[in-house]
């Protein structure tokens, strides 16, 4: 769907850190080459012990990938209260927020999950 929905769903609800290329080597944290050699900041991604580097062209497709948008559902945690489809065949995701439960639809399930994503680290 959007580049500027999946950057927003790496940097704010997945905390995903853009860093230059040479404060990572500073830090000893080798970096491919192909990525050095671009110049630019890199996306730097931290889970499960190891870590995964993007450019901004490179992201995951969180917003319309269910297979990327499925590492926002399991980052969502127990504020995911449940996804299901509404009788337009909309996706609608509920989440518990701080006002209660909130619902958040879109005709596709990934676009939802990062709507509600995004609302979740907009409270936090």
């Amino acid at each position: 769907m959007s580049r500027e929905m999946n950057l927003q769903i790496a940097m704010k609800f997945l905390d995903w850190r853009l860093r230059k290329p040479e404060e990572l080597a500073e830090e000893g944290i080798p970096v491919p080459e192909a990525l050095v050699s671009q110049g630019q900041p890199i996306l730097v991604a931290e889970r499960d012990n190891t870590i995964d580097f993007y450019t901004r062209d490179e992201l995951p497709d969180f917003s319309s990938d269910i297979s990327a948008a499925w590492e926002v559902v399991e980052r969502m945690g127990d504020k995911l209260v449940s996804i299901s489809r509404n009788l337009m065949g909309n996706w609608v995701i509920m989440v518990n927020t701080s006002m209660g439960p909130k619902q958040y639809s879109a005709e596709m399930a990934p676009e939802a999950i990062c709507r509600a994503a995004l609302a979740i680290s907009a409270k936090s």
